[in-house]
């Protein structure tokens, strides 16, 4: 998927108004956390400032939210348009391969450390927000967060999801996914992800990558995985110096690539 540069672009995403007042801002820092890729989330973050500071919420916080990621340039592939908050957290809960993908990695944070630029979920009631539809906004810094307006993080209620903004993925439409002169796929990767013997899904699991940026030297036709494709990747792991297969999903790859590498100069593998 390509990011969108028109705006607004505003998808019903229902009911996540405030149900009850927000809790006293409070002075913070940001994390520092060692993955934390802090250009793209400022970019967000400052994104999400510029589409809704000072404005009254429509009761769309998802598509706030969906707004500010797409004209941002900083996630991509797109995420997904939902109808609603919550089913945005369980797709996020369910696909971390895709979050991957998008340049996110999920984790758990105090509050007042939560990076600029990361996604924060709350559940359906949580906080005083949406019995049916919950929550889902940008952190903007200093304890505040913008979805289709801007306002105070609430504290005292529970922890929300948290997707930080990582690595190199994302932010340019796959521009660090590239094949160069060594004819291999130089791209970003989700941190952690298996190499199976073969382009399966249950295939044994014979290395790992660690890193988050990894070559790949070809790719090949196997099973339907979380990308919504069947491509993989071939490559080395990092643990043992095995040889395997990566699942698309693991790679922040577009789809347009996923689709027909050898058209982007990767080889097919024999």
């Amino acid at each position: 998927m390509r990011i969108l540069s028109s705006l607004p672009l505003v998808l019903a995403a229902a009911g996540c108004a405030l149900t009850s007042e927000p809790e006293p801002i409070g002075a913070t820092q940001e994390s520092a956390l060692d993955t934390y890729d802090a250009a793209r989330g400022n970019r967000i973050a400052d994104r999400a400032l510029a589409l809704w500071n000072g404005r009254p919420s429509r009761n769309l916080c998802l598509a706030g939210v969906g707004d500010t990621l797409e004209s941002s340039g900083a996630a991509s592939p797109a995420f997904p348009r939902l109808p609603s908050a919550v089913a945005f957290d369980d797709w996020a809960r369910a696909n971390p391969g895709e979050i991957a993908r998008r340049g996110f990695a999920r984790t758990t944070l105090p509050i007042d450390q939560i990076p600029r630029g990361s996604i924060i979920t709350w559940r359906p009631g949580q906080c005083g927000y949406h019995a049916q539809y919950g929550h889902v906004e940008i952190v903007t810094g200093a304890m505040r967060a913008c979805s289709d307006y801007c306002g105070a993080i609430k504290t005292g209620c529970g922890a929300p999801g948290i997707l930080v903004p990582v690595g190199a993925g994302g932010g340019g439409g796959g521009d660090a996914c590239a094949v160069q002169g060594d004819a291999k796929l130089h791209c970003s990767n989700g941190a952690g992800a298996p190499l199976r013997a073969e382009p399966r899904n249950g295939a044994p699991v014979v290395d790992a990558l660690r890193t988050t940026y990894s070559w790949f030297e070809c790719w090949a036709p196997g099973d339907r995985h979380a990308g919504g494709n069947t491509t993989w990747y071939r490559t080395v792991g990092d643990d043992r110096g095995a040889r395997g297969w990566v699942a698309g999903s693991d790679l922040r790859t577009p789809d347009a690539f996923d689709a027909d590498p050898s058209a982007r100069g990767l080889a097919r593998c024999n």
